[in-house]
C-alpha cells in the first residue's frame, strides 16, 4: 500500500510537535524519523506535489535541527542549514526551547484495555504517536502491567510495517515483542501468546529477507508456545492451528515431507478440538488449513483417499465461512482447486464444471492484479487446456 505525501508530512510534523511538547529525545532520534523524512522529501520532489514542498522542507528541517541540538551530528547540521529557512521563526524557537529543557512527563496512559483496538485502521501518524507515548511513559524496567502496553506498541509497529513495507519497521516490532517475552515468565498466562506472536513476526521477516533461519526460528517459537499450553486450555486449538499453519508454510518453501505430515497432525487436532463456542470463522479457517495440507499430501503421494477428504473439507470450509469473511475468496479457490484435482484424477465432467464455476466467480469479484484472481485464471486456463 502506498504512503501518500500528506501522510508522510503528518508523520514528520507529528514527531517534531511531540518533541516541542515533551522534549522526548528517544522519539526524536528514532531512526524511523529519518526514514520518514527521506521519503517525504522524495515524494515532494521538483516535479511532484508543489503545494506540499515548502511545509515538507520546513518539517524535515525542524526535525534535523532538533536532532542536531540534542545529539550533534554533521549530517543533521547540513540538512538543517539547507531546509530550515522554510520554517517559521516561532517553530524554530519552540524546537530550541525543547532542546534546552529536560524531558517532560507526557499525558497519563489510558487503561490498556482502551488501547487494545487502537491500532486497527489507525493512520501512520496515530501509530507513531501511540508508540512514542507508550515508550515515553514507561520506565526502563517495565512492570508486568507495563508489558501489556509494550505489546500494543508492537502492534502499532507491525501496523506501520504493513503500510511502509520497510523491514526496519518490522524489526522494531520484533525487538519490542522480544523484550516483552524476555521479561515474561514462562509460567505466566500471557507467555504462550507472546511467544507465538514473535514466531509470526519472524515468518513475516522471512518473506522479506528469504533467510531460512527466520523461518526456522519462527516455527521454533510457535512450537514452544504450543508446548506451553495443556490440553483443555482455552487456546489449545488456536496454538495447534498456528503451528500447523507455520509448518505447512515451511513445507511450501522446503518441500520437507516431515513438515507436511506434522502440519496435517497439528491441524487435525486443531479442527477436532475446536469448540462449538468458537466463532464460526475460526472453525472454517482451521478446516480450510487442514484441507490445504491434505491436498498438498495428495499432490505429493497421490493417495485417492486424501483427494476425497480434501474435496469434502473444501466444501465444508466454504459453506462454513461467513459472508464477508476475509477468507471467503481463499476458501472458494481451495474448492475450485479440489474440483479440478478430482476432474484430473477421474475425468468426471461435473467436477470440471464446478471448478470452472468457482474460478469464474473469483475472477469476476477480484482485481486483475490480486493473486487470487491470477490463480483462478490459471485454473480456467488449465481447464481449457484439458478440453473442459
Amino acid at each position: 500500500m502506498t504512503v501518500t505525501p500528506g501522510e508522510l508530512l503528518e508523520l514528520v510534523q507529528g514527531r517534531v510537535d511531540r518533541f516541542t511538547d515533551t522534549s522526548d529525545r528517544r522519539d526524536l532520534c528514532d531512526a524511523a524519523g529519518l526514514r520518514d523524512a527521506a521519503a517525504l522529501l522524495e515524494a515532494v520532489g521538483p516535479l511532484r506535489h508543489r503545494r506540499l514542498r515548502r511545509p515538507a522542507r520546513a518539517a524535515v528541517g525542524l526535525l534535523r535541527y532538533a536532532r542536531h541540538l540534542v545529539q550533534p551530528a554533521e549530517e543533521d547540521r547540513r540538512a538543517a542549514d539547507e531546509l530550515l529557512p522554510a520554517a517559521g521563526e516561532a517553530e524554530i524557537a519552540a524546537v530550541r526551547r525543547a532542546a534546552e529543557r529536560p524531558p517532560q512527563p507526557g499525558p497519563e496512559l489510558p487503561p490498556v484495555e482502551h488501547l487494545v483496538m487502537a491500532t486497527y485502521g489507525a493512520s501512520l501518524a496515530l501509530l507513531g504517536a501511540l508508540v512514542a507515548r507508550i515508550r515515553h511513559s514507561l520506565s526502563d524496567h517495565p512492570t508486568a502491567d507495563d508489558l501489556r502496553y509494550l505489546v500494543i506498541a508492537a502492534d502499532a509497529l507491525e501496523g506501520r510495517w504493513a503500510r511502509t513495507g520497510a523491514v526496519e519497521d518490522l524489526q522494531d516490532a520484533i525487538d519490542t515483542m522480544t523484550e516483552v517475552v524476555d521479561r515474561t515468565s514462562p509460567d505466566d498466562e500471557w507467555y504462550p501468546g507472546r511467544k507465538s506472536r514473535i514466531g509470526g513476526l519472524l515468518q513475516f521477516r522471512f518473506t522479506l529477507t528469504g533467510r531460512q533461519q527466520d523461518l526456522d526460528d519462527g516455527i521454533l517459537a510457535i512450537r514452544i508456545a504450543r508446548e506451553a499450553v495443556a490440553p483443555g486450555h482455552q487456546d489449545w486449538s488456536m496454538f495447534h492451528a498456528n503451528l500447523g499453519r507455520a509448518l505447512l508454510f515451511r513445507y511450501s518453501v522446503t518441500k520437507r515431507e516431515a513438515d507436511l505430515d506434522e502440519a496435517v497432525s497439528m491441524l487435525s487436532e486443531a479442527v477436532s478440538s475446536t469448540s462449538d463456542d468458537d466463532p464460526l470463522s475460526n472453525a472454517a479457517s482451521r478446516l480450510g488449513l487442514l484441507q490445504q495440507a491434505t491436498m498438498a499430501r495428495y499432490l505429493l503421494r497421490g493417495d485417492a483417499d486424501d483427494l476425497a477428504d480434501a474435496l469434502n473439507m473444501a466444501m465444508q470450509a466454504w459453506e462454513a465461512t461467513p459472508e464477508g469473511d476475509h477468507n471467503l475468496i481463499e476458501r472458494a479457490l481451495d474448492l475450485s482447486r479440489a474440483h479440478l484435482a478430482v476432474f484430473q484424477h477421474t475425468g468426471a465432467a461435473e467436477h470440471a464444471a464446478a471448478a470452472k464455476r468457482m474460478a469464474q466467480q473469483i475472477v469476476r469479484v477480484t482485481p486483475r492484479e490480486q493473486l487470487e484472481h491470477q490463480m483462478a485464471a490459471a485454473i480456467l486456463w488449465e481447464l481449457r487446456n484439458q478440453g473442459a
